[in-house]
């Protein structure tokens, strides 16, 4: 079992990036994660998680964007197997004028696994020209599997811009049958689809986290046990990240609700 307790101080124009890449035994584990952020004048925080390991998992992540011109990012791939719970809160809060705010959560369920997405955007009086988007999707890919998203808006000013989306949806039944109508099995069909549903969120890592995660999910589709090393398919899968370029287009919505 795993108990964190992490808080980060991004100083007047900083910038850190911090990634995590859960891979603990299923059976038996927990993991407990409390963090938080406070982040200075034209400073920039960005989270990069891969959680796939521990029966139970429960993460937060409060944002605190205090200077002027502060920005953070939360991009989190959550994929269950079998029987396990995953529970994710990500807050953003906006203290300073011309802030930035971003979180994208994305989770597949398999089996009988559940996850519950919480996430608040909360700007402050005199957080003016604040700028916000949070979101949660997941894709279930058993009767069995379940998924919730609670995202929240709490506006305290006017002259800003924040939204929030949520969906949970079964895969696609007709997309299934397309790609086994061109070959795929049914487990290669799901596969494909969870590729293109999570691509958006790779994009904005780095090839050597794309190749982890790549990797990591491999073993979980294919039942190994998940360890972080480098063997023979590691090596491979970083190879084809390494010859893809790092986008910059923005995965976030272009749409706000103004205020």
């Amino acid at each position: 079992s795993l108990f964190e307790l992490l808080e980060c101080y991004v100083g007047a124009n900083a910038e850190l990036e911090v990634v995590t890449l859960q891979a603990m035994n299923e059976k038996n584990s927990v993991n407990f994660s409390n963090r938080k952020a406070f982040i200075e004048r034209d400073a920039k925080i960005s989270w990069y998680m891969g959680l796939f390991g521990s029966q139970l998992s429960r993460y937060k992540i409060d944002n605190i964007m205090k200077g002027e011109g502060s920005s953070a990012e939360d991009v989190e791939i959550i994929f269950g197997t079998n029987d396990q719970s995953f529970d994710v809160t990500s807050n953003l809060i906006h203290h300073g004028q011309n802030t930035r705010g971003r979180v994208l959560s994305k989770s597949v369920m398999k089996d009988k696994s559940k996850s519950l997405f919480k996430g608040m955007i909360k700007i402050e009086k005199g957080a003016n020209s604040a700028e916000s988007f949070l979101a949660g999707h997941a894709i279930l890919l058993d009767k069995g599997a379940k998924s919730d998203t609670i995202p929240g808006l709490e506006i305290e000013t006017n002259e800003v811009r924040a939204t929030h989306s949520a969906s949970v949806a079964q895969i696609d039944e007709n997309q299934i049958f397309y790609l086994m109508c061109r070959g795929l099995s049914n487990e290669e069909a799901k596969r494909e689809i969870v590729s293109g549903f999570l691509e958006p969120l790779s994009r904005k890592m780095g090839p050597t986290i794309r190749a982890w995660v790549n990797y990591l999910m491999e073993n979980k589709w294919l039942g190994k046990p998940l360890m972080l090393k480098t063997d023979e398919a590691m090596e491979h899968i970083l190879e084809v990240e390494k010859s893809r370029y790092r986008e910059a287009d923005d995965i976030f919505e272009k749409h706000y609700k103004y205020r």
